[in-house]
């Protein structure tokens, strides 16, 4: 099992995504932006990071 950390800015692509995956029973945390990401990277148990690589102004870019 896949445990992806999900950071993008697209409310509905995000969602999608999300229940596209835990729907194949992968436990998913999701995150609007690179700033909401950075606090929780190392709490939860993130084995893959999703996200797009454009918004590296909400800090992306640093996960």
């Amino acid at each position: 099992m896949v445990h992806p950390l999900i950071v993008d800015d697209d409310d509905a692509f995000r969602d999608a995504l999300g229940e596209t995956l835990q729907g194949l029973g992968h436990e998913t945390v999701t995150v609007a932006n690179g700033a909401e990401a950075w606090p929780i990277r190392w709490g939860v148990r993130a084995s893959a990071i999703l996200t797009s690589w454009r918004h590296d102004r909400t800090g992306a870019n640093r996960l």
